[in-house]
């Protein structure tokens, strides 16, 4: 218990597939921090709390940590993801808070490489920070909201591709969608083709007239910027990018700005 363990500067970590335990038994109050600059890597399961552990963290404060499982449960042991980039194929987050991407001052990049990543409350990605990749989000069993704040954006895809939420899916005013697109005779939510959010129940626009949320085009030469295949400026397109299997709530057209 009370320990620290601080990975700073321009350092990395290769774990070789390695599980990083964070609290184990009855241990409580353990920290590990992971500075700017440092690269972990190669990381099979990222364990905080193990039994009855208590009040462990995982601190992200700019580094970058890869790996396959984000597992954390009982209470108060966290992830608190002030910036950097935290990169996983599942998720169980099970403690009773939300989880949080950023801090809303640091960038911070919360990527999911396929996969299902649950949560037991919300997932809140804060300004200036991104969510994005391809997976399956349950938030609160359904419940829940994932949250688009101000100056935050989801981008699904690893460009393009499919992001999935269960539960609700809240868009706030100056919130942003980066769309992305590389073949317009391409298929929905696949590569080659274009990026789809796919919500299993309630997108729900919180935008306004006066605090709009943007989507924001981006076309794509194969998976760097550049132009779509296909394109022709004689057509008319109808795209799909987004679809709720419940409604859209408070939908209005004036609360979008779609920006080229």
């Amino acid at each position: 218990s009370n320990n620290q363990a601080i990975v700073a500067g321009n350092s990395t970590w290769n774990l070789s597939g390695g599980t990083l335990t964070i609290g184990t038994g009855t241990a409580t109050n353990n920290l590990f921090s992971i500075g700017a600059g440092t690269l972990i890597t190669n990381v099979t399961t990222a364990v905080i709390g193990v039994g009855a552990a208590r009040n462990n963290q995982l601190a992200l404060n700019g580094g970058r940590l890869f790996l396959n499982n984000l597992l954390a449960s009982n209470t108060g042991n966290r992830v608190t993801f002030s910036g950097g980039t935290l990169s996983t194929a599942r998720t169980s987050y099970s403690n009773g808070t939300d989880f949080v991407v950023g801090d809303g001052l640091q960038n911070a990049t919360f990527q999911l490489r396929g996969g299902t990543h649950v949560f037991q409350n919300n997932l809140v990605i804060s300004t200036n920070s991104l969510l994005t990749g391809t997976g399956h989000i349950i938030v609160n069993s359904g419940a829940g909201a994932t949250i688009i704040r101000s100056n935050a954006t989801i981008s699904p895809g690893a460009s393009p591709g499919t992001l999935t939420n269960t539960g609700t899916l809240v868009w706030e005013g100056g919130g942003n969608y980066l769309w992305e697109i590389n073949d317009f005779n391409g298929s929905i939510g696949v590569n080659p083709g274009w990026d789809l959010i796919q919500v299993i129940g309630v997108l729900s626009n919180a935008a306004t007239t006066g605090n709009k949320f943007n989507i924001n085009l981006t076309t794509l030469n194969g998976l760097v910027a550049g132009n779509a295949a296909n394109f022709n400026s004689e057509n008319d397109y109808t795209l799909t990018i987004a679809t709720a299997t419940v409604s859209v709530a408070a939908f209005d057209a004036t609360a979008f700005q779609v920006n080229v």
